[in-house]
């Protein structure tokens, strides 16, 4: 019949046999060819996910500890996937206007962390430059520390304002120095900004002194100015 002599053509070959050798070589073949191309496709999709990159910003150039970021400071790069974490970002516009918290390395990425929002003048206070003696190299734009005169104050009241005596007479009730204590001028001063040492004005202890400026109520300030002219001022940080 038409069946069986369709079948007989499509007999599979006897064991040992030439062709029964060729066909199983064949299907060997093809199954290391599968395989092959499985590795391969599964090799693309791990380089794929290795290299892929994300935007981050990062830091043109080195940026010390105090300094307000510009513009020009900071620049966005891309990272690789992997290597981005949650605390980097890709916003310029984030980080200008901040000051750096710690000093930032050029072409390390900026995480939120370094960085902090200038500082804003406190309502009620106001700013007044001072000459340091102290030497802190720390100091930086946004802290908050204590202004103490090395001379001590005489008056715990730290009163500057004139006041009078039992005839009406106006008496000067102004802090005065000794060297007894220290006299914590500011209980609370905060740092808008930190000028470079300058080496030729000293102290009259022999140290160099720096100036910076600093937010304080009205008194605060008052009471530094007139200390400053008597002698050293100190930064203690809070």
């Amino acid at each position: 019949m038409v069946t069986f002599s369709i079948l007989s053509k499509f007999r599979i070959p006897p064991a040992g046999s030439l062709r029964r050798r060729r066909a199983s070589f064949a299907a060997r073949r093809l199954t290391a060819a599968l395989c092959a191309g499985l590795a391969l496709l599964f090799a693309i999709e791990a380089v794929v996910s290795q290299t892929g990159t994300a935007p981050v910003a990062v830091a043109a150039r080195p940026i010390a500890r105090g300094e307000i970021i510009g513009a020009d400071d900071v620049e966005v790069v891309r990272f690789p996937v992997v290597a981005v974490t949650a605390s980097m970002t890709d916003s310029i516009d984030e980080l200008i206007g901040n000051v750096a918290y710690i000093d930032i390395g050029g072409g390390d990425p900026v995480l939120t962390s370094m960085t902090r929002a200038a500082p804003l003048v406190p309502p009620g206070n106001t700013v007044v430059e001072v000459r340091l003696a102290s030497a802190l190299d720390e100091l930086a734009t946004g802290d908050r520390v204590k202004l103490v005169s090395a001379l001590g104050c005489a008056d715990d009241g730290h009163s500057s304002d004139g006041g009078s005596n039992e005839n009406g007479t106006q008496t000067d009730t102004s802090p005065s120095y000794g060297a007894a204590a220290t006299c914590v001028l500011a209980d609370d001063a905060l740092v808008m900004g930190v000028n470079e040492a300058d080496p030729d004005a000293e102290s009259g202890y022999g140290t160099v002194q720096r100036k910076a400026s600093f937010a304080m109520p009205a008194d605060a300030a008052i009471r530094v100015m007139q200390s400053q002219e008597a002698g050293a001022i100190v930064a203690v940080m809070r």
